[in-house]
């Protein structure tokens, strides 16, 4: 059990979201990848929070003083 407890939620939001994917009820997955991808994220949003992510890590870095 303590090995399961390892593992950040980014496993476990991971791993449900597979198995949503995979588990079919009436042969309809619960969740469609594809459609949720193309039309239900903001790509622009989420490369530009990335990239400002990306600068931040660069700026705080000791090397870069």
């Amino acid at each position: 059990m303590t090995a399961l407890n390892s593992y950040g939620i980014t496993f476990w939001a991971t791993l449900s979201v597979v198995l949503m994917g995979i588990i079919s009820i009436d042969n309809k997955p619960l969740i469609d990848e594809r459609d949720i991808v193309n039309r239900h994220i903001n790509w622009g949003i989420l490369i530009f929070i990335s990239i400002g992510v990306y600068f931040g890590s660069v700026i705080c870095a000791e090397k870069s003083a």
